[in-house]
């Protein structure tokens, strides 16, 4: 069937292809299958087609106020939604292969999200400022939750926990070896070896196959351990060793510009063994042996963290719902006594001793424990009234001429 025109809102069109395309996203992520749910199907499609009547006629409202996105917002949505596609069908050939029973490429579907995600947007910025001011009184919370409190969600148990963090470091003999090797290098650079040319051979970093070249960046794009020491250096110039968490480097000045600097730079890396890992663990359970004997959590975390957020607050993380808490630290977790260490759990950044500083048990909500909570649920529900009636009177103003058959 030829494409054809399924709904005009003002000037602004719905194609069949772009309802069908949606719809089969849809079916995908419901799990629903053609055969077996046509009537729920046909329902779900008249329930799109209705929501991109309201996009558009948000659009529209849009255009009428010159609301505007920034390309870079566009683009990060962008980048996120296609992410979580490739995810869904398991790789980006599966997903490729989805996309050409439409005909499309992933080169076709980033122009026409690029589109769609600028006008979702657009209608987002438009319902924000209508509801952005949108307040509740106290009155209000309380008659919503006279309404509402035997639908509400009940209160998930939660607690509130504090870390602390010993990153797996190397041991002296590798990070010795690994100096060892780097000054040769330098040797070799500043006895007139082509710097490029000791990147490709030498360097242990994605950039050493382009001659160590990492274009031009400018302050806070970098670690602080090699960005003072690069941008302290003249064009030219060759730095002595530097050590950063990935290992040692020898950085070259190639260019200062404004702001910006040009640096080439060759990195041997330190890396860990199994031996320095067994080495962390007993430190953390030595530290956790001393918090059993009383010393307090928080003062440890501040001395011995390697969390540079948490360990100035004494390690405290915040609070968490259990439920939602990653399987590593729940099994800790969930049979840990308030205000005693875990033990030590293995993650990809170290070794953390873990603590429950409060725990909230689950239960019915109530005003009296979980006013904020009922609050902005009471905010929210009046935000969206309001919002429908506002739609509504936009729609009732506006030429919308539905033409889907069947």
């Amino acid at each position: 069937m030829l494409d054809r025109i399924v709904a005009v809102v003002e000037s602004e069109i719905i194609l069949l292809s772009e309802l069908d395309f949606t719809l089969q996203q849809a079916i995908a992520q419901m799990g629903l299958d053609p055969a077996r749910d046509e009537e729920k199907i046909a329902r779900l499609k008249a329930e799109l087609l209705d929501n991109m009547i309201d996009e558009k006629i948000l659009l529209v409202k849009a255009k009428e106020d010159t609301i505007q996105v920034k390309d870079s917002e566009i683009e990060r949505t962008m980048e996120t939604r296609l992410q979580q596609n490739v995810e869904r069908y398991g790789s980006e050939e599966a997903f490729n292969r989805e996309l050409q029973k439409y005909g499309l490429t992933y080169k076709d579907l980033k122009k026409r999200f690029w589109q769609e995600i600028q006008n979702e947007l657009l209608a987002q910025k438009v319902m924000q400022s209508r509801i952005s001011e949108i307040d509740v009184s106290r009155r209000e919370i309380e008659n919503f939750f006279q309404t509402y409190q035997d639908s509400l969600p009940e209160r998930q148990e939660a607690v509130h926990l504090a870390h602390l963090l010993m990153e797996i470091q190397p041991g002296e003999e590798v990070k010795a070896k690994a100096l060892e090797r780097i000054q040769s290098i330098l040797a070799e650079a500043r006895a007139g070896t082509d710097f490029a040319e000791l990147a490709v051979k030498y360097s242990e970093c994605p950039s050493g196959p382009s001659g160590g070249d990492l274009g031009f960046f400018g302050p806070g794009t970098m670690v602080p351990e090699f960005e003072t020491p690069a941008f302290a250096l003249n064009a030219g110039q060759i730095s002595e060793p530097v050590e950063t968490p990935f290992g040692y480097h020898i950085i070259k000045m190639e260019e200062k510009k404004d702001d910006q600097i040009r640096v080439r730079h060759i990195l041997i890396k330190t890396e860990t063994g199994p031996g320095d890992d067994e080495l962390t663990k007993e430190a953390m359970l030595s530290l956790k042996d001393r918090m059993e004997k009383g010393e307090d959590f928080a003062t440890l975390a501040r001395e011995y963290s390697d969390d540079p957020t948490t360990a100035p607050k004494g390690g405290e993380l915040g609070w968490f719902v259990v439920s939602q808490i990653p399987p590593l630290f729940k099994d800790e977790i969930d049979s840990l006594e308030v205000k005693k260490p875990s033990n030590p759990v293995k993650t990809e950044f170290g070794y953390h001793l873990v603590t429950i500083l409060e725990r909230r048990q689950g239960g019915r909500l109530t005003l009296q424990d979980d006013w904020e909570t009922i609050k902005e649920m009471a905010r929210q529900h009046k935000s969206q009234t309001e919002f429908d009636a506002w739609l509504k009177e936009l729609r009732a103003n506006m030429h919308v001429d539905i033409r889907l058959e069947g």
